[in-house]
């Protein structure tokens, strides 16, 4: 069985699992924003948590490198419908 980024040891450092956290936690707060009709405010939030994730996947290894590059994808295409709508 596979197992997802951050779940085996050798994954990721502790800075880029600490990196991981912060742009997990402010992905969801932009979420929340951009449910709450909070466009800049989400859009300021996906660009800060993109740049946590990025700093973590710099300390990951491949396989979890290229996760984390295919879920930033999708936030960076809905910060910049955003910005675009700002």
């Amino acid at each position: 069985m596979a197992m997802a980024a951050g779940e085996r040891g050798d994954a990721m450092t502790p800075a880029a699992h600490a990196a991981l956290e912060r742009g997990r936690d402010t992905i969801r707060e932009a979420v929340l924003a951009d449910k709450c009709g909070e466009l800049a405010r989400a859009s300021a939030l996906y660009q800060e948590g993109m740049a946590h994730l990025l700093e973590a996947a710099r300390g990951a290894a491949p396989e979890a490198r290229s996760e984390l590059m295919r879920k930033m994808q999708g936030y960076m295409a809905r910060a910049e419908q955003l910005k675009d709508a700002v």
